[in-house]
């Protein structure tokens, strides 16, 4: 796999390294799925 695919919201399902714009003063959670199948989640505030 060449990068990360895009799951939600559903503008950037199916894309594969979608831009995510993000906006200051707002909370972001964002998750992935590795290799393994394992879910990781990282909170992200800018």
């Amino acid at each position: 796999m060449d990068g990360w695919n895009g799951r939600t919201p559903g503008f950037i399902e199916g894309e594969t390294n979608p831009t995510l714009e993000l906006y200051a003063g707002r909370e972001y959670e964002l998750t992935w799925i590795n290799r393994m199948r394992s879910r990781v989640a990282a909170p992200a505030t800018r």
